[in-house]
Order: C-alpha cells, then sequence, then structure tokens
C-alpha cells in the first residue's frame, strides 16, 4: 500500500492508496500546523486518520473517508464500514470523520435529532443509512444538517449531464461545539463534480515565528553572485563590528551579518512559475464561465482539459531546461534533480526498542529516535582527558588567508547548512569581504584553543540506507554542522593530513589519496585466484563492526593522534570541540538535545581520517607478523579499507587467534565486532569457528566494495549483476533516456557518466570471457535501441544505431579502464599490496595439471607478451600498447625480449 508524507514550501501532504485516480484518501496542512501533528494513521486507501492537538484543544482524531458508492458490492461497503468502526473505536475521544460518502442522507425522522439537525436534504438510500447508524452507534452529529443554508447551498455534487445535485460529502463529529459554520465553496476554479466542504472551528492565533532564514531552503533557489550593494553593506559593516577580544561574541557578531545577508537573499528571490502564463490566461477565463456554469458546462469541461495540458506541458519544458542545463554544465542530473525536488519525505513510523509496536505518533517516533541515539553516544567510561600545553612544544604558523580561500572553495554546494542556515554559496559568494574577519576569528581561535558554543552543537537527520524503514538501524545519522566550522576543520585537516597519511600503512586504502576500492578488489582476487591455481590453502574473515563511527572512544582518538604526531595543540583544538559536544535529532520538528561521549560526527570533514587515525593506533597493538599469506617474502594478514576488513591466513587456527585479537583491541576503542554480519570464506575445509558462543558462519560469496569474492570464479553472476544495476540506473533516469525534447548528444552524457561506470564497475579486476563480453555489448546495444526507440525487428544495424547516440563503447570503456589501470599501478611508486599481488608467484604451491581458468593477466599477455610488466613501466611504450589492446590486436612489433 502506498503511504507517504511529503513536506513541501507551504504544506504538509499526506496520502495513501493503491489505485492512482481511482481510490486514495489523503490530509493537507499548513506547514504553521506541522508542530501540532500528532501522527498520520493509514488505514486502508479509503480510511486515514490524522491525530493533531490544535491551540486550546485537546487532541482531535480527523479521519478522511472514500465511501463506496451505492451500486458497490454489498461485501466492499461491510468491509469499509467494519474498518470505520475499528478506526472510530480506537481514535481519541474528540472525533471529526469527514470525506465522500456516496450516500444521501434524507431529511430527519423522529428519534434522529440526536445525530441530525433541522436541515439535511435528499432522499435516503443506503448508504445513506449506513452513515446514520455509524453516527448513532458513535454519538456523531452530522453536522451539515444543522446550519441553515439555502438549498442549492446544500448539494455537494453533481450529474455529469448536470440534472440530479446531491448532499454526499459530509463533515461529522462528536464535539459539534468546536464548529463556527458548515457551508460548500460554490465558485472554487476547478473543474469537478464535487463542490468543497468547509468546516470553520474555532481557533486560537498561532504566533508565527521570526526567522533570519528557511531552515532546509535549497541553495539553488537563493540568486547568486551576492548583489553588489549587499557585500558593500556587509563590509561596511565587519570591521566595526569585529574588533572584540571575546571569540563567542566575534563569531556572533560575524554570523548575524551573514544571517542578514542570506535573510534578504532569500526573500528577494523569485518564485517559480508552476502553471505558466498560458494556463493562467485560460484559468482567468474559466473562472468568468463559472459564473453561469450551467450554460456553460461542456466550455468549462473543454476548457479544464486544456489548461491541465498547458500546465503539464509548462511543468515539463522547465524540467526539460533545467535538466539539458545541468546535464551540459557539469556532465550528470543529480544536481537538477535537486534542484526540482519540490518535497522532502517524513518517517511514517519507526518500530519501538522496547516494545516491537510499530508507532506513528510523531511525539513519540522522536522519542524512539533521540533515545536510540543519546544512547548510542553515552559512554558510560567517559572521562575528559587533560592534555596540557608542553613546555617545549613547537609554535605553530597562523591561518593565512589563502588556506581559508581553499577551504572555502573546496566546499560542496548545494548542501543543508547546520543550525545557522548559512549556506555554502554565501560563504563563496562574500568571501572576497569576510576573508580577513574569518582570518582574524580563526587565527585567535588557534591561539586561545576557545571554540564558539555554535560550534559543538549539531542537528542530526537521518537518511534511510535499506531494509525496513520501520527499524531505526537501518538510518544513518548525518551531523547537520556550521559551514564557518566546516571552513575551520579542512584548514586543520589540510594541516594534519600529511602526519596521519605517513602512519597509514599499505593495507588502508580509504581515505587517501592515490588509492580506491580497486586495490584491495584486485588483492583479494589475485590472492583467491592465484591460490586456487597453485593449491594454496587460504581462509578470509570479513569483519563488520556494528556503528563503527558512532562508536569510538574520544580518548582513544586523542590517543591515536597524539602517537601519530599530530601536533598537540590541534589535538587540544579538536578535543574541546568534542568535549562539549551535544546534539539533536531534526525530523520535521527538532528533539530534546543530548550529550554526545563516543563517535566522531558524520558530515564533519575531520572524522574520516579520525577514524582512520584509530584503526592504525588498534593494529599497532596487535602483532600478526606470525599470520598471514606469504607474498613474496612478506605476510599479507589483513586489508583495510575505512572500516571494511579482511583477515587473511593460510589455516583456521590462525584466523581465530587474529579475531580474538582484533576484538579485543577493538573494544578498547569502541568498536565492536557484528557477528552476525562478520563472515567467513574458505577453499579449504569449512571448519567451524566459534566465537563467545557464536558460529561464523562460512559463505561461498561475499559482495566486498561492490564485487563479489567468491573461492570458484563467479564472473558470469557478476557481469549479470552489472547488467541489472545498470538498467536500475537506465529507468531511474527514464525522464533524460526516454525523454524525446532532451538532445541526444546530452543523453549520450548521461550515458557515459552515469550508467556506463555501473556497468563497468570493477572493470580494472575482470578477467572477461568472449560470452561475457557480448553480454556486455548486448545489453549496451539493447539500450541504445530503446534510448532511439527502434525495435529489434526494425532490422537497424548497429553502426547506424552507434552513429546516432555516439556513446562509448562498453567494451572498449572496460579494456581502457583495465590498461590504464595496469600502467598506473605498475608504475606507481608507492608500496602497495595490489603490485606485490600481481607479481607473486606462489612457488612453494603446486600447480594443477591440465588446462588453468582465466586469469586476470591472460588478455594483457595476449598483447603485451610475457614482459608486460615490465613494458607497462615505460608510459609511452604502454600507451603505444593500448589502442591494440582495446581492438583485441597482438602486439606483433614490441613483444620481444628487452
Amino acid at each position: 500500500m502506498g503511504e507517504k508524507i511529503e513536506q513541501h514550501e507551504n504544506y504538509i501532504f499526506y496520502h495513501i492508496g493503491n489505485t492512482p485516480g481511482l481510490h486514495g484518501v489523503g490530509f493537507i496542512i499548513k506547514k504553521c500546523y506541522s508542530e501540532y501533528i500528532q501522527s498520520f494513521v493509514g488505514i486502508s486507501e479509503r480510511i486515514a486518520q490524522l491525530n493533531i492537538t490544535l491551540p486550546g484543544y485537546e487532541t482531535i482524531s480527523i479521519i478522511q473517508i472514500y465511501a463506496p458508492t451505492e451500486m458497490a458490492p454489498k461485501d466492499t461497503k461491510e468491509t469499509f464500514y467494519e474498518d470505520l468502526e475499528k478506526t472510530l473505536t480506537s481514535a481519541h475521544k474528540k472525533i471529526v470523520l469527514m470525506g465522500d460518502f456516496n450516500g444521501q442522507i434524507g431529511e430527519r425522522l423522529p428519534n434522529e435529532d440526536s445525530i441530525l439537525g433541522h436541515f439535511s436534504t435528499g432522499k435516503r438510500n443506503d448508504n445513506g443509512q449506513r452513515l446514520l447508524n455509524l453516527a448513532q452507534t458513535h454519538n456523531l452529529k452530522i453536522l451539515n444538517s444543522f446550519f441553515k443554508k439555502n438549498r442549492n447551498r446544500k448539494w455537494t455534487w453533481i450529474s455529469p449531464d448536470g440534472n440530479v445535485k446531491n448532499e454526499i460529502d459530509f463533515i461529522l463529529s462528536n464535539k459539534p461545539q468546536f464548529f463556527k459554520d458548515i457551508k460548500t465553496i460554490n465558485k472554487l476554479n476547478f473543474n469537478t463534480n464535487h463542490r468543497m466542504v468547509r468546516g470553520a472551528i474555532y481557533l486560537n492565533e498561532i504566533k508565527k515565528k521570526r526567522q533570519y532564514t528557511k531552515k532546509g531552503t535549497p541553495a539553488n533557489q537563493i540568486p547568486l553572485p551576492v548583489p553588489k550593494d549587499l557585500l558593500v553593506t556587509l563590509k561596511n559593516n565587519l570591521p566595526s563590528n569585529i574588533i572584540s577580544d571575546d571569540i563567542q561574541r566575534k563569531y556572533n557578531l560575524l554570523e548575524k551579518a551573514l544571517q542578514e545577508v542570506s535573510r534578504k537573499l532569500y526573500t528577494s528571490k523569485n518564485k517559480k512559475d508552476k502553471i505558466g502564463d498560458e494556463a493562467r490566461h485560460l484559468i482567468e477565463t474559466r473562472k468568468i464561465l463559472l459564473n453561469n456554469k450551467n450554460q456553460n458546462r461542456i466550455q468549462i469541461t473543454h476548457l479544464s482539459k486544456q489548461i491541465n495540458e498547458k500546465i503539464r506541458t509548462h511543468r515539463k519544458q522547465i524540467r526539460n531546461m533545467t535538466i539539458q542545463y545541468h546535464i551540459e554544465k557539469s556532465g550528470g542530473i543529480k544536481k537538477a534533480l535537486k534542484e526540482l525536488k519540490e518535497n522532502t519525505s517524513w518517517i511514517p513510523s519507526i518500530k519501538s526498542k522496547t516494545t516491537g509496536m510499530k508507532e506513528t505518533k510523531r511525539p513519540e517516533i522522536m522519542e524512539i529516535a533521540t533515545a536510540f541515539y543519546s544512547k548510542l553516544y553515552d559512554d558510560v567510561d567517559y572521562t575528559k582527558t587533560q592534555y596540557l600545553r608542553e613546555e617545549d612544544e613547537e609554535p605553530i604558523l597562523p591561518i593565512l588567508e589563502n588556506e581559508i580561500r581553499y577551504a572555502t572553495l573546496s566546499q560542496k554546494n548545494y548542501k543543508a547548512p547546520g543550525d545557522d542556515g548559512i549556506t555554502n554559496e554565501i560563504l563563496k559568494g562574500c568571501l572576497d569581504y569576510t576573508i580577513k574577519a574569518f582570518t582574524n576569528l580563526y587565527n585567535d581561535i588557534l591561539t586561545k584553543e576557545e571554540i564558539p558554543q555554535q560550534w559543538t552543537f549539531s542537528n542530526i537527520i537521518l537518511l534511510h540506507k535499506k531494509g525496513d524503514r520501520t527499524e531505526i538501524n537501518n538510518y544513518r545519522p548525518i551531523s547537520l554542522i556550521s559551514n564557518l566550522y566546516k571552513i575551520f576543520s579542512k584548514v586543520i585537516l589540510n594541516r594534519i593530513s600529511s602526519a596521519l597519511d605517513e602512519n597509514q600503512p599499505r593495507e588502508q586504502a580509504g581515505f587517501r589519496s592515490d588509492f580506491s576500492t580497486m586495490d584491495h578488489i584486485h588483492v583479494v582476487k589475485q590472492v583467491i585466484q592465484k591460490s586456487n591455481e597453485y593449491g594454496k590453502t587460504y581462509y578470509l574473515a570479513f569483519v563488520d563492526y556494528s556503528k563503527a563511527f558512532d562508536s569510538l572512544k574520544h580518548s582513544y582518538i586523542w590517543d591515536a593522534l597524539h602517537s601519530q604526531g599530530v601536533h598537540p595543540k590541534y589535538i587540544r583544538i579538536i578535543k574541546n570541540i568534542y568535549k562539549e559536544s551535544t546534539a539533536a535529532i531534526q525530523t520535521e520538528r527538532k528533539g530534546p538535545a543530548f550529550k554526545v561521549k563516543k563517535g566522531v560526527r558524520q558530515g564533519d570533514p575531520l572524522s574520516p581520517k579520525l577514524f582512520s587515525a584509530v584503526l592504525e593506533h588498534i593494529f599497532r597493538k596487535i602483532n600478526w607478523d606470525a599470520f598471514g599469506i606469504n607474498i613474496n617474502g612478506e605476510k599479507l594478514n589483513h586489508l583495510r579499507f575505512a572500516d571494511d576488513l579482511i583477515l587473511l591466513n593460510e589455516n583456521h587456527q590462525g584466523l581465530k587467534v587474529m579475531l580474538t585479537q582484533l576484538d579485543r583491541e577493538s573494544k578498547k576503542a569502541g568498536l565492536t565486532m557484528n557477528l552476525d554480519k562478520t563472515k567467513l570464506m574458505t577453499n579449504h575445509i569449512k571448519t567451524p569457528i566459534s566465537f563467545y558462543c557464536y558460529q561464523i558462519e562460512y559463505v561461498d560469496e561475499y559482495t566486498y566494495l561492490g564485487q563479489i569474492i567468491a573461492p570458484e570464479n563467479q564472473m558470469q553472476k557478476e557481469i549479470n549483476i552489472r547488467m541489472g544495476n545498470a538498467w536500475k540506473r537506465f529507468w531511474s533516469l527514464k525522464e533524460v533516456m526516454k525523454n524525446p525534447h532532451i538532445p541526444l548528444k546530452d543523453k549520450a552524457i548521461v550515458f557515459n557518466s552515469c550508467i556506463l561506470p555501473c556497468l563497468t564497475y570493477g572493470a580494472q579486476t575482470w578477467a572477461l570471457t568472449e560470452k561475457q563480453s557480448i553480454a556486455l555489448r548486448v545489453c549496451q546495444n539493447k539500450m541504445e535501441r530503446s534510448i532511439l526507440n527502434i525495435k529489434l525487428r526494425d532490422k537497424i544495424k548497429l553502426t547506424s544505431i552507434r552513429s546516432k547516440t555516439k556513446v562509448a563503447d562498453v567494451i572498449h570503456t572496460v579494456k581502457k579502464l583495465k590498461w590504464n589501470w595496469v600502467g598506473h599501478m605498475i608504475r606507481n611508486k608507492k608500496k602497495k599490496w595490489t603490485t606485490d599481488v600481481t607479481e607473486w608467484c606462489p612457488r612453494d604451491g603446486k600447480r594443477k595439471k591440465g588446462r588453468q581458468k582465466t586469469r586476470w593477466e591472460d588478455d594483457i599477455k595476449k598483447v603485451a607478451g610475457i614482459t608486460w610488466q615490465r613494458k607497462a613501466r615505460n608510459r609511452e611504450t604502454w600507451k603505444a600498447l593500448g589502442e591494440a589492446y582495446a581492438k583485441g590486436q597482438a602486439d606483433n612489433v614490441t613483444d620481444v625480449e628487452e
């Protein structure tokens, strides 16, 4: 059943239903009332419930319905009224029931004065009697009948021919004193055979809060560049405002000045035209015709169709222009889709950790999320470690304007701001006028080691990862931090990165320049390939940590940084940011703040490097010299890519010891292994390995960094997954790829930048057979025919199709990716396991008899010969061979012993 809560610019839209255009109910609530919403409850595609606590009232259950028609089968009606009975029984004491009941209640009969007033109309039918019985059972009054109106103002439905008018839409309540009036809206400028029924209630006025900026406003809505007059005002205000020795006051003034610029820019922005001039003109024409609706019925119907078509056409044109602009500007459509997005979704429900029941009440959802993350970020062993200034501490250089400029310009656009609402676009647009103030402020912070209070707080938004949306564990917490802090954080990061990177071993490929996922995927595949070929035994453990980034002990972070040569001043500054750290969960409302005593903030530029430093600190306390797989005299015992770990050993006994030692040291840092997701793999006997009375599962395949790892060659399955992912991506981009108004050149850009990478991810580590190459090419051919709307039976030559689409060939791309990566890997002067494992030949092993399975390097040898590694070290030679490799030709020129 489709159910969604959408937050638009000015309203909240809840809807539920399965059958578009036929069934479905929902609510539209002004945004100013959003904080009063208690819960949305979807009963069926005919019944929905809103629980809301309005000012001056206790919680009211508003139930919206769409009843079956009079001619509907009896069992359909029975089911509907049974569901409605249950809903009313479980609702709050104060109830409002409204909707299209598809029934006529007729005039009041004796003994019906408790549910009907003097002013009911029509001739009672079966649906009307069912409604009256329901009202009698639950003490509901049909309020339409209690307010005297002209008979022509009572009907709510008119037949298509205009001859029959009935009152079938009603508002019922057990608290009639809430309502000032019930009436139909006669001249709604919309083509429908229903008239809207409006119920007015007594309500205390809601005082609107003043805001400097509109939180969550997409950055692309702010007109840039910043107007000159605003920049001049900002420049004139800053020097006099920022003369202060107090860091907090100085920061507050700078923040306020930037918020004022942001507010003025936001209020001056032009609203998007969502209907267009043509539709607007037709709507005005229809408004005139509605004054005499009966005589102009046919014209109104025809005009309404035209209006709908014009609006759809206008919206499509706007979308097409925006998409085309961003494709040609950036080569993708991510920014376009972000700009065109008109709403955000609420979390509809969350399971309670205590009861296991699904909660739809908004305060309870917030309470569950806050309780979960406040517990996650709590640390019973938390102590405030003191790092005092050392007497012989080496002084550090002051922050330069160029450092701030580089950090600011490297910030990404279209990102959500922190609690201050200051976007990266504003900071970039005002940079020339604020950089001196920033430099002064940041150097004061660096010197005094005092942190503005705003930097210690973050709003945590929850992004669904995968799996059940009602499980709080399936959401990733992202900290929305002030962009003013992120710039400072990047300056510090740029200063300490070299020290941290120098301490990272070649086993760690995450968050490092010149390393990628391909490095570790290649290493694991080569170990498996060569171990199988030479009869070598291996045992692998794929280790998964529970909430790794959210579990790190802060004291362990400081120790890790100190042991890896980070300047003590930088450690103290980072520590001061974290020691007073607080956060609050932000959904459609903000929850209560809680202390953050462990974990790193996901969204902070420093966090990835801090995590890598902690992981390195853990491994430095473990001695695994006796464990691992012998690679040319060196032991390969583990690989790390951020928190994705693989342990490698030649037997299961050693692997168990490694797991035990890793678990012991990891717990000291706050990391706990998730034994349900930690898996084992071997090409030998699957000897059970128990861990805390839990037997870790052996698997025949495992998806590591997006690629299948398996003892047996699973290349065909990997290709099938690549093709499936590529098709998913293709159809997710249907608005571009199947749109006749988007030029083919732009479709080719999107195909090459968005779809082809899905099809070729991991190609650097592939060993393709001819059959698999054909499958990839067929997949691409189908996509190209789909782009051009050509069928296979049209028998159009592939060369003709390619001459029109001009997309990159998948096989040529696969070979080019592999060839270029191989050359880069061999020539890379950094010591990596990729090169060592590629050159590895297990001399102590024994090759199996007969023809060997396809090896990763076989296709390279066909072109470059057995001395391919030597040739790869010469960039020009390797580049010259690249085209021959892509075309599948052998090297007849250079394939000689050098």
